[in-house]
């Protein structure tokens, strides 16, 4: 008995050691990134889009991801739209690729826009169907249009896109409240900013017209933000102009994607707050926290599994994050740690995580992962060596333990 219990112990050993090993060659993978004229395209995300396609129209994704989400039909769509419009942004006018990219895109919002996109949404709120639909749907129509040369856009997109920011300036404009509802009496901050993004795409791409409620909006945002952390709250009570929950990383980490759009200045500030307080690492690999340090709590809808005190979501669009601010070493070593955890799996022309149960979060890292490519030529990549030097730690220790075993 005692030589079959320490078999079984120095087997253990050697496969934790092989675990080790596999984790740092890992940490080496590269997507396949494609040079174009303007730029590379992530070929890895073509083939998550590719699986998503399947998973939406002939899975019923949608309506699975709805059931196991509030927002989970709206979120799936808006996310899979955007991540094809970042394809089709590096890519030729003429390129076939590009074209699907834009059907693709125009799909997802088609499927925003029918009764079935709206229709967890409340018509009633003083911003129609809430900050959370009018804001993500206003903004992916704002990126297609972009897309289009302006004589050969789409008359009703466009007349659809104006009607979408007009409603979000007129609500902010009859309230002093400094969020809009998502939810008849739930305000969240990071549906606004999608909102206020909307607005500033809108100003860029036609004749401005929102740049004085921008600035006003906006500056009662910043009225809000938690003093012990000079950032935006995760969630608003309207009527005690309050946060109950804080900062957490989850809502911090699409706001960053969202600020550069809006405000340049405000956004950098707000990105260095971010890395002080929800940036940490565990064993040498860099993850972001759902809560700031010293802070305890727990994983919930918005924030996914939380390990270690690191948030699944806020890990995941951190990735995207840390790209809008050149953040080149973590915006890789996120990505790489979140490719060595989530098993991908590549068969043919799809790519799915987690053998494709959750596609939700195939979605977060389809639009997460769009533009890695440059992160990826402009890494250093030092970032690995602490990890290194502890899986060197780990193998010394297997290696010990394994032979004392065998005596």
């Amino acid at each position: 008995m005692r030589h079959f219990i320490m078999g079984l112990i120095r087997a253990s050993l050697a496969l934790f050691a092989l675990l080790v090993l596999y984790f740092n060659i890992k940490l080496y993978d590269a997507p396949g990134c494609d040079a174009t004229p303007t730029g590379y395209v992530n070929t890895d995300v073509v083939r998550q889009l590719h699986f998503l396609r399947r998973a939406l129209y002939q899975e019923n994704a949608d309506e699975a991801m709805q059931n196991l989400y509030p927002e989970g039909y709206a979120f799936i769509y808006s996310l899979n739209g955007l991540a094809w419009c970042a394809v089709a942004e590096t890519l030729d006018p003429e390129a076939p690729l590009r074209q699907e990219a834009l059907v693709e895109a125009a799909r997802s919002l088609r499927a925003l826009d029918s009764p079935s996109g709206k229709n967890v949404f409340d018509v009633r709120l003083p911003l129609e169907y809430g900050a959370f639909y009018r804001g993500w749907t206003a903004y992916l129509r704002g990126r297609l249009l972009r897309l289009s040369r302006p004589a050969m856009r789409d008359a009703r997109q466009v007349a659809q896109f104006q009607e979408d920011c007009a409603a979000i300036a007129r609500a902010v404009t009859q309230t002093k409240q400094p969020y809009l509802e998502s939810y008849g009496g739930a305000a969240w901050p990071a549906d606004n900013i999608v909102c206020l993004a909307a607005l500033s795409l809108h100003d860029k791409i036609m004749e401005p017209q929102f740049q004085s409620v921008k600035k006003e909006w906006l500056s009662r945002i910043q009225h809000t933000m938690v003093p012990a952390y000079e950032l935006i709250p995760h969630d608003y009570d309207l009527v005690n102009g309050r946060s109950p929950a804080g900062v957490r990383g989850s809502s911090q980490s699409l706001m960053l994607v969202f600020f550069p759009e809006i405000d340049s200045a405000f956004a950098v500030g707000q990105y260095r707050n971010f890395r002080k307080h929800f940036l940490a690492y565990r064993m040498g690999l860099p993850g972001i926290r759902e809560y700031p340090g010293g802070v305890p709590g727990s994983g919930d809808i918005d924030s996914g599994p939380v390990v270690l005190g690191i948030g699944g979501a806020a890990t995941i669009v951190g990735i995207k994050a840390a790209q809008q601010y050149q953040d080149w070493d973590l915006s890789v070593a996120l990505r790489n740690s979140v490719e060595t955890l989530l098993f991908p799996q590549q068969s043919g022309t799809e790519k799915t995580y987690l053998f494709g149960k959750l596609p939700i979060l195939d979605a977060f890292l389809a639009w997460s992962n769009a533009g890695i490519c440059v992160a990826c030529r402009q890494q250093t990549g030092a970032w690995r060596w602490a990890f290194q030097l502890f899986s060197v730690l780990l193998l010394v220790l297997c290696a010990f333990l394994i032979r004392k075993s065998t005596k």
